[in-house]
């Protein structure tokens, strides 16, 4: 084994498996086909060094945005979706004061026939709708008003 130190001249021409070669401060070794940058073996751990200052304190940060203190959040949240369609009120009492009887009454509807001075109501029995005479409402009977396709006649209790 020998031991070469790098020169202007080349490297050694026919180095052996194992022979140094020094260029400069690093050191190589011939593997038997290319040289190897030879590393030192490492020694053993030294000691624990004594522990270091303090640092020194970091600078604050920024405020951040309201709204995250618990239950007195000042932020909005975003907007909930769109809750069902409730269901249909109650229609209002509709009363109409005219001489002839509405065209398009609805259930319930109330028409006052100015020239004979008798209050109707618009009502059902299921099948038919008719005008029904609400003068009548303690009688067995109630008189529709002429026209009407109504085939049961209605009792008001």
């Amino acid at each position: 084994m020998t031991a070469y130190v790098y020169t202007s001249g080349g490297f050694p021409s026919s180095p052996v498996s194992g022979d140094t070669l020094a260029i400069n401060s690093a050191q190589y070794q011939w593997d038997g086909t290319t040289w190897v940058a030879n590393t030192a073996p490492a020694g053993p751990t030294g000691a624990t060094g004594a522990a270091g200052g303090a640092g020194t304190d970091g600078t604050d940060g920024t405020n951040g945005t309201d709204g995250t203190n618990g239950t007195n959040s000042t932020v909005a949240g975003p907007t909930g979706a769109a809750g069902p369609t409730g269901a249909a009120g109650t229609p209002a009492l509709v009363l109409i004061s005219q001489a002839s009887a509405p065209t398009s009454p609805a259930q319930g509807q109330q028409w006052f026939d100015t020239s004979q001075g008798v209050l109707y109501e618009y009502l059902s029995d299921g099948t038919d709708n008719a005008w029904l005479d609400k003068g009548a409402a303690n009688s067995t009977t109630s008189t529709a008003v002429a026209g009407a396709t109504i085939a049961r006649i209605l009792m008001y209790t």
